[in-house]
């Protein structure tokens, strides 16, 4: 069975390191914030010019997802 999560770094403008968030289901942003919607539906919101690093495995979450999706497996080049 497939994770359908994945964890993202992110460091806001003038700090030093940077904070993992786990168990990541949703990502996405808006004109003013980016936000992370966790596995337990909490929503976390930080400025749009954070440093953001996403892993590999948010690609194959997303694969995952369209391929449910669609009813057929979804192969991304």
């Amino acid at each position: 069975m497939m994770k359908e999560t994945y964890p993202v770094k992110y460091r806001s403008p003038g700090r030093r390191f940077f904070k993992t968030v786990k168990n990541v289901k949703e990502d996405g942003m808006t004109d003013k914030f980016r936000w992370l919607r966790l596995e337990n539906d909490i929503l976390i919101h930080f400025p749009m010019d954070s440093e953001v690093i996403f892993t590999e495995e948010r690609q194959a979450v997303i694969t995952h997802q369209m391929s449910r999706e669609a009813g057929i497996p979804v192969q991304r080049a």
